[in-house]
């Protein structure tokens, strides 16, 4: 089965029932169609998106010559491309009293399926100067990489503002906080970035009180 039928089956349901589905007959699947639990079917619907998404940045031709930092910015616009289809997914998915727990699936599920990509940008910041790999951490950079991504899509799951521009400013600015973290001056990003996410979560939050009411 496409990936993309699978995800509109899960979007479809979180959407309709305002919750995650507990099990593959959930979303409709019978248990003869090679899913065990719903978490096989996420990791399909992951995998199979993350691979499109490769494809799609391939077809870019100037991808390869992108700066480190403009590479991961392209990524993460072709990720909503595909995954943005599917925000009720997204937004019950991540839900904010279980963000812990469901953010480290979601981080796993991206660093199965996007491993190799991540390490390339990595080591195109390398090259550029934008990333230090620093002996201690860099182990751990494509972790950063992967929660970014996922905190991406979280806010996106939420985003009310008028065509999107919340989410292209969360973009920006965590992306630059990001590579910041992994080159220098953190503490003035870091700064910079609390302000925006403490207004940033104020908004998504009040938004969606109001539509709950």
């Amino acid at each position: 089965m496409e990936w993309k039928t699978l995800a509109e089956k899960l979007d479809t349901y979180c959407k309709e029932h305002n919750e995650s589905p507990k099990s593959p007959k959930d979303i409709g699947l019978t248990s003869n169609e090679l899913f065990k639990n719903i978490k096989e079917v996420e990791e399909e619907v992951w995998k199979k998106g993350w691979l499109e998404i490769k494809l799609l940045l391939d077809q870019d031709t100037d991808f390869e010559d992108y700066p480190s930092k403009q590479k991961w910015i392209a990524t993460n616009y072709v990720f909503l491309q595909l995954f943005g289809r599917y925000k009720d997914y997204l937004r019950v998915r991540l839900d904010l009293k279980n963000y812990v727990f469901d953010k480290g699936q979601f981080v796993k599920f991206v660093l199965q399926s996007n491993s190799s990509l991540i390490s390339d940008i990595i080591q195109s910041g390398d090259r550029d100067g934008s990333v230090e790999l620093r002996w201690l951490f860099k182990n751990y950079y494509p972790n950063l990489f992967a929660e970014h991504i996922v905190g991406v899509a979280y806010y996106f799951g939420r985003d009310q503002s008028d065509d999107k521009e919340g989410t292209d400013a969360f973009i920006d600015k965590t992306t630059n906080l990001l590579f910041e973290v992994l080159g220098k001056n953190v503490l003035e990003r870091s700064f910079e970035l609390g302000k925006f996410l403490l207004e940033s979560f104020k908004q998504a939050h009040g938004s969606t009180e109001k539509d709950s009411k």
